[in-house]
């Protein structure tokens, strides 16, 4: 099922901006849409079933018995509920009130599945954890959290007057991206890494570097979300203070994940158990 995921994606997205592009469609509609396409066959296929299949994989390895049913339900849950979840991507447009109504209700199932498979597995987190750094343990509860808050956050986004909010603010669509990408899959694949000892995260640099890494995503994050407030008149003051200097934040934030990430990839490139691998 993973495969009809990333073939979707890999025939109908990128090949289609090519095409498009020839036509000197660059800018369009049509385009924008091919680009939310694939971004979320992407985040939301592919990217996500694998890992929450490596999470499993983890938990079987481990010598864990889990809940086998609940999970199978939940896969079926977010397998059949992410295709028509796209129309949430483009629902800020035009488009028949019917398919709002689907985009709306995929969003909610979405969530629904993403609850059952974390209510299936999240007992065996402190068994997953127990040999493993504090930093390490908290990249593990930053990606369930991040996951359980983009499927929150696409059912939300149902709602046409949040949907108009927030499809015209790229600080708010980028900032979701950044919660998938670095919140859900860079700190989940950290986590698995480690307990297989293909990452090392018990010296001081690494623990300081992913340290720095979470702090820099977490205040970028939180930056680029507040935008959602804009609009909204009782909160003019307290944006007219996030606005000072507010690229200037994003730039410092941003250098603060790229130095802890680039710490804690020092730490593998001399460590020695991972020179002989």
């Amino acid at each position: 099922m993973l495969l009809y995921y990333f073939y979707f994606y890999l025939l109908f997205g990128p090949w289609s901006l090519a095409v498009l592009a020839s036509k000197k469609m660059i800018g369009t509609d049509l385009y924008r849409d091919a680009i939310y396409f694939y971004l979320h066959f992407q985040y939301n296929g592919w990217f996500t079933f694998a890992l929450l299949g490596l999470f499993l994989w983890l938990i079987e390895k481990s010598g864990l018995s889990f809940n086998k049913k609940l999970t199978k339900i939940s896969f079926w849950i977010l397998f059949c509920s992410t295709l028509p979840a796209y129309l949430l991507s483009v629902s800020f447009k035009e488009i028949p009130s019917n398919l709002v109504y689907i985009a709306f209700i995929s969003g909610f199932t979405q969530l629904i599945g993403i609850i059952i498979y974390i209510l299936a597995i999240v007992r065996f987190t402190k068994s997953l954890t127990q040999n493993s750094a504090g930093i390490i343990r908290f990249l593990l509860l930053l990606s369930f959290l991040s996951i359980e808050l983009k499927y929150i956050l696409q059912f939300i986004s149902g709602f046409p007057e949040i949907n108009q909010i927030v499809f015209i603010n790229r600080d708010i669509v980028i900032g979701f991206i950044h919660l998938v990408m670095l919140g859900f899959v860079t700190s989940g694949l950290i986590f698995w890494f480690s307990t297989q000892n293909m990452l090392f995260s018990k010296t001081k640099l690494a623990r300081y570097g992913l340290i720095l890494f979470v702090i820099g995503f977490i205040v970028t994050e939180l930056l680029l979300f507040v935008q959602v407030f804009n609009n909204v008149p009782s909160f003019s003051g307290f944006m007219d203070i996030v606005r000072t200097q507010y690229h200037i934040r994003l730039l410092i934030f941003t250098i603060l994940m790229l130095a802890g990430i680039m710490c804690f990839w020092l730490t593998q490139l001399y460590n020695k158990d991972f020179k002989e691998m």
